[in-house]
């Protein structure tokens, strides 16, 4: 019989660390948002983070880390910065998700990016991957097999790469890049982005900018911060900030500066990246769900993902039924053109609600959604 205690990250002592950690060492586990120090540190900056933590015969079988929103709603924790979620368990776990829930006192969970290797969840709605780049013990080898597939492509980063040094100056990479000058130049390219293409701005919210400053300050445990930046004649052109813990490296933020965008410099600094990830002590480097059309010529694994919403059995299915009755209508009607666009507001919305805590925050954001131009699905944080 499993036994739940919930507790937020910051209660969690070290023997709970330890065993939560061990359950996250298989490779389908091993993203840096799933590590324990990662909900420490979100912890540190989010009252409503949670962690469930389920037990049978004393033993940690699995771990459930999520926002507590009102009405018994669980939300990913650190949304919508979870490019990987999960309801971390052993390999014995017999546990359902709905079980979970119920035992958490939850009345439901809404995800977006689960990986679900042992289909514990139901209430699936839509599927896909998360890219990843593992590229093994020999990096030379990796980056050779890389350039054997798409020969054309990386001839032409090499080119662009080339006349960005020959008109700009000579390319410098800095892979642990600790300037805070730097970091607020990203962060502000990133905002100008947001604005600049009407998608909902994530980093804006109080919390946000705190997590994000506290991981490039030092983190927390094995959760810190990391920023690869590329210059061209010593002036900052691109930037990539993430998390880490240990080995594994998820970035969320990536931007540069729109003077240099003849040259790509984004995929200059990428290349670099994985050229790179040895002397960093990186094995993995998660790149999320979105922007496909430049992560698959550097990702080499593809991590099933599902989103959707998983509800805890008895009343509060039949309550989550009817708070999401009006989505769901509008998600199936046979009108041309409604359904898709009633499912792009549902995620857009979503998105909102977890990145902004204060109602005026929504407001703006829900303004914002239906004036923005129809870009389609939201991509991930970066």
């Amino acid at each position: 019989m499993y036994r739940c205690e919930v507790v937020h990250p910051g209660e969690l002592d070290a023997e709970t660390r330890k065993a939560w950690s061990a359950l996250t060492a298989s490779a389908e586990f091993g993203s840096a948002l799933l590590h324990p120090d990662f909900a420490c540190a979100v912890g540190q900056v989010r009252a409503d983070a949670r962690v469930a933590l389920y037990r049978q015969n004393g033993r940690l079988e699995a771990v459930l880390a999520y926002h507590a929103r009102p009405g018994g709603l669980a939300r990913p924790l650190a949304a919508p910065f979870s490019d990987l979620q999960a309801f971390v368990c052993a390999p014995g776990c017999t546990m359902s998700g709905a079980e979970a829930l119920h035992l958490a006192g939850l009345r439901a969970y809404r995800f977006d990016a689960l990986t679900d290797p042992r289909r514990r969840f139901g209430g699936v709605t839509a599927r896909g991957h998360v890219h990843a780049i593992i590229p093994g013990p020999d990096i030379n080898a990796f980056l050779e097999g890389l350039r054997a597939a798409n020969p054309k492509r990386f001839k032409n980063h090499r080119r662009l790469a080339r006349q960005m040094e020959l008109q700009r100056g000579a390319l410098d990479l800095i892979t642990d890049d600790h300037d805070p000058r730097h970091f607020d130049q990203l962060l502000e390219w990133k905002h100008t982005q947001f604005a600049r293409t009407g998608r909902h701005d994530v980093l804006k919210p109080a919390w946000a900018g705190k997590l994000m400053t506290g991981l490039f300050n030092g983190g927390t445990g094995e959760a810190r911060g990391l920023m690869v930046s590329l210059k061209a004649g010593g002036r900052m052109v691109a930037g990539l900030f993430g998390v880490r813990t240990g080995d594994r490296y998820n970035p969320w933020v990536a931007a540069y500066d729109p003077v240099y965008a003849p040259w790509s410099p984004g995929q200059t600094l990428l290349h670099g990246l994985v050229e790179a990830m040895p002397a960093l002590g990186l094995k993995r480097c998660d790149l999320g769900a979105g922007h496909g059309h430049y992560k698959k010529y550097y990702a080499n694994a593809a991590i099933p993902v599902v989103a959707g919403l998983e509800t805890a059995p008895g009343a509060a299915r039949r309550a989550t039924g009817l708070r999401t009755m009006l989505w769901t209508a509008g998600e199936h009607f046979p009108l041309t053109g409604l359904a898709a666009r009633t499912a792009s507001l549902h995620r857009r919305f979503d998105q909102i609600s977890a990145a902004d805590l204060d109602f005026p925050g929504r407001i703006a954001g829900t303004l914002r959604a239906f004036s923005a131009p129809r870009h389609g699905p939201q991509e991930s944080a970066a």
